[in-house]
């Protein structure tokens, strides 16, 4: 595998991983009864930090093992690639800022089973918005893979 194939499959899995960790996580806070507003900061704050280190180590790590590749630079079909990602992603976009409105207009337009009750509303569009923008990011970046895949 190639850097320009390896690079975009793992921040794939990496947006994949933390919308899990945080799904199982408010769940779990649910379960117990714990889940309140200073919990939601709290793994809010926990998982944008992780969030974080996990990528500039990833990023560290593919930049030491294909050093050569990795300051080759980008061609035109690298860019054309990103674009087509950018525009599949955009349809996902328009989704989540869909239901993000439709979410805000209050509980009775929108399923009680899709929030969590314990919360706020506007804690409930944090997570869904927060959610929502971390599978965009997995979207765009499985559809460059899964591309550069099909292109080699």
């Amino acid at each position: 595998m190639y850097f320009f194939q390896i690079r975009p499959l793992g921040q794939a899995l990496i947006s994949l991983a933390f919308i899990a960790y945080t799904l199982l996580n408010l769940n779990g806070l649910s379960a117990t009864g714990a889940l309140n507003a200073d919990s939601l900061k709290t793994l809010f704050w926990q998982a944008g930090i992780a969030l974080i280190i996990a990528e500039v180590v990833f990023h560290a790590s593919l930049a030491i093992a294909f050093w050569k590749q990795a300051d080759a630079g980008e061609d035109e079909r690298d860019h054309g690639i990103e674009q087509k990602a950018l525009a599949q992603s955009n349809y996902a976009h328009g989704g989540l800022l869909l239901i993000i409105f439709l979410a805000s207009l209050g509980h009775e337009r929108v399923p009680t089973d899709f929030y969590f009750t314990e919360l706020a509303t506007h804690y409930n569009i944090a997570i869904l918005a927060a959610m929502g923008y971390l599978l965009i990011d997995a979207i765009k970046h499985g559809a460059q893979a899964i591309a550069y895949f099909r292109s080699n």
